[in-house]
């Protein structure tokens, strides 16, 4: 969303941000609890594609779109495609790379990376002789194809992966080089090699830790009661 938003000449201010904060109360205003979302004029708007969706509305010559109503039926085709084809297994091999989410068992890890090469499978024959992936220009479904391909391709999905699948490379490195795309991203490190998993990171363990009962303090330490007094003879 924020590319699209360069690309329209839109500005979106986004604040900073650390895992817990969608717990805090101003956060409610979202009735989906859960982030991203955006505050436009009027209403909110949650989720990641209806947001970039919304932003990339907002200047129809801009034709992030597409040009055309069979255009725009593609765009969100393949917006479709990436959500729901490519995010999952990707996350399962790129969370626990950036400590956020513990490393899967061998089979879910395979799995993931077939899944992953299947889709890239898919794109590659679609770019053979194209230069987008609709139309004769940047789409939407290129800006949300590239931003869902940033950390991984800066983490797990290394040289040898992307020399497999040259068109997709190819059309990475295209978005990655344009200005609107520069100006937010400074640029794009890919990985030679595929990062291991790393602890998960401290917030949530302090988290849980909050969550936890404190334990009960030893008898010893409690404060003993005052002996009663013995009662006096009559």
């Amino acid at each position: 969303a924020l590319i699209a938003a360069r690309f329209n000449q839109v500005t979106i201010d986004v604040p900073a941000f650390k895992l817990g904060d969608e717990k805090k109360p101003e956060f409610a205003k979202n009735v989906t609890g859960k982030v991203p979302f955006l505050e436009a004029s009027g209403g909110i708007v949650s989720g990641g594609a209806a947001i970039a969706r919304y932003v990339a509305s907002l200047s129809p010559s801009s034709k992030l779109l597409g040009s055309n109503p069979l255009e725009t039926a593609l765009v969100d085709s393949w917006i479709e495609v990436v959500a729901h084809d490519f995010e999952l297994p990707v996350a399962v091999l790129t969370l626990p790379a950036l400590g956020r989410a513990d490393a899967p068992d061998a089979k879910v890890s395979a799995e993931a990376q077939k899944d992953v090469r299947a889709f890239f499978g898919l794109v590659s024959k679609h770019l053979q002789t194209r230069t987008y992936l609709v139309g004769e220009s940047v789409t939407l479904a290129d800006l949300y194809l590239f931003a869902a391909l940033v950390e991984p391709f800066a983490t797990v999905l290394d040289r040898k992966l992307r020399d497999t699948f040259v068109n997709v490379t190819r059309w990475f490195s295209t978005i990655a080089s344009l200005p609107e795309v520069l100006a937010v991203t400074q640029g794009v490190t890919l990985c030679e090699e595929a990062s291991a998993a790393k602890p998960k990171v401290a917030a949530e363990k302090k988290e849980k830790a909050e969550a936890k009962p404190k334990a009960e303090k030893p008898a010893a330490e409690k404060k003993k009661e005052e002996p009663k007094p013995k009662p006096k003879p009559a």
